[in-house]
């Protein structure tokens, strides 16, 4: 701040001084010093004072008050510690009392609202008035009696929430929905397709535009169904199956060819220039169509003839027989072991054993559902028997209950004290093996675990838990063996 900055003009009898506002104050036309005694000097309508020992509210000059005390009201003066100012006024201060306006209220039993003043806890706004909210509603500035005690707002009216709900500001029952022109409808013996009711015939009819079709038999393209035997859905028009649906437009094969999407370039039809073309070799402009029997597009996405066109894989060249290219980087020998391409990721996967789910190898033949072999738990202690011999010793002489299981490590923890476990194969088999002389059970497997027999310690059959098809395996056997 410059000296300018600083420095104003006191008018004493017409006579103006220039002064700087650091060291002097000027009250009433008189100039004074800023500081006296350490202490500062303030003006108050045209009133010198001393801020450590006096105050000045609203123009209204008050001596001898502690300032670490007192404060001002308005134009009053109240003390801290015995006082509360609420706007203007000052009021006895009361822990429980708080400032509403001019006045105070007992928080414990009211609220205050900016513009109605002091309420009850009961009481609520609507609109410009007050309403008991135990006996009224308010709904979108409306005042609505009270009927239940578990009814809601829905737009300008009430309801009641454990038999309706409220869906675009209209009222519904519970499980209904709503069709324009029509109002509420059940959903599990109609449809509302755009605005028009049809009574469902089945699961598999639903809605197609503002038709029902079976889905069954036919599917929706745009609001028009089509047998997908032979038509297919072309960019929201039907077409026939044996056409050719490119960029959203069926395409004329003897003029025009298709220029699939990649990376860097969409889905794009272009004109042949020659009528022997039958690919597209994409690029930013477009493409460019070639004859796919002597020549090919590299991944330059330049068109060469076949004699000279080298596979490459990013920036390395594989043989197609034997490798495979799986996002720019080979895998030697991969084509030869059958493997195949899990992306988007750069890694290979044998479909027989694994699947692929978005670029994640993993062991199973579905991404919802991991491969699972049961096994003889160890709970059961290796005791096992076969089909042959539960038939033969166990069928007739008691009546278990039984159960599928998918996950045996779930029902076993079912087995408690005094019960043990037993498993259940489809047959026996024996090995030739020189071990067998020193340990038998080398020479003994058992294949196809069927189920779990749990038993008690006497030996009695109280529950089996079976695999898949297991029960009808189990019958079948021991009918015909029996």
């Amino acid at each position: 701040m410059n000296n300018q900055d600083k420095t104003r003009f006191c008018d004493d009898r017409h006579i103006n001084k220039l002064f700087s506002s650091n060291n002097h104050v000027c009250c009433g036309g008189i100039l004074h010093p800023r500081n006296v005694n350490g202490s500062v000097q303030e003006c108050c309508n045209n009133e010198i004072y001393n801020k450590r020992l006096d105050l000045c509210c609203n123009g209204v000059h008050h001596s001898s008050y502690n300032i670490d005390q007192h404060g001002c009201c308005g134009s009053k003066v109240y003390n801290f510690t015995d006082e509360m100012c609420c706007g203007s006024q000052i009021h006895r201060l009361n822990s429980t009392r708080l400032c509403c306006g001019n006045e105070t209220f007992d928080a414990r039993l009211q609220w205050c609202s900016s513009d109605l003043g002091t309420m009850a806890m009961h009481e609520n706004k609507c609109g410009e008035m007050k309403y008991d909210i135990r006996k009224n509603m308010c709904c979108n500035k409306k005042l609505i009696p009270r009927k239940q005690n578990d009814a809601r707002c829905c737009g300008s009216s009430a309801f009641n929430h454990s038999s309706h709900y409220c869906l675009r500001e209209k009222i519904l029952r519970k499980g209904f929905l709503w069709c324009q022109h029509h109002g509420e409808y059940n959903p599990i013996i109609h449809d509302c397709c755009e605005g028009k009711l049809f009574r469902r015939n089945g699961s598999a009819w639903r809605c197609c535009g503002s038709k029902m079709i079976n889905y069954d038999e036919y599917n929706c393209c745009a609001g028009n169904r089509y047998n997908n035997r032979n038509e297919q859905c072309c960019g929201g028009n039907v077409a026939k199956l044996e056409d050719t649906c490119c960029a959203g437009e069926t395409i004329d094969p003897k003029t025009q060819v298709c220029c699939q999407k990649t990376l860097f370039t969409n889905e794009v039809v272009i004109q042949k220039e020659k009528p022997y073309h039958n690919k597209c070799c994409p690029s930013i402009n477009g493409g460019k169509s070639y004859d796919s029997v002597n020549y090919a597009c590299s991944w330059e996405n330049r068109i060469v003839s076949r004699k000279n066109k080298r596979n490459i894989c990013g920036r390395k060249i594989y043989n197609p027989g034997n490798d495979l290219c799986c996002n720019s980087k080979v895998f030697k020998n991969a084509a030869r072991r059958n493997m195949a391409c899990c992306l988007p990721s750069a890694s290979v996967y044998n479909p027989r054993t694994h699947v692929c789910c978005f670029g994640v190898r993993r062991k199973g033949y579905s991404c919802t559902k991991t491969l699972y072999r049961p096994r003889c738990p160890r709970k059961c202690g290796n005791k096992k028997t076969t089909l042959k011999n539960y038939c033969k010793s166990s069928r007739g002489k008691f009546n278990q209950t039984s159960r599928q299981f998918r996950n045996i490590r779930k029902p076993m923890r079912s087995i408690g004290r005094g019960r043990s476990c037993q498993c259940l194969y489809r047959k026996r088999t024996r090995t030739a093996n020189s071990s067998c002389r020193f340990k038998e059970s080398r020479c003994v497997s058992y294949k196809g675990l069927i189920g779990i027999l749990v038993t008690r310690k006497s030996g009695k059959y109280i529950l089996m838990y079976y695999r898949k098809k297991g029960r009808r395996l189990i019958n079948d056997f021991c009918d015909s063996t029996l």
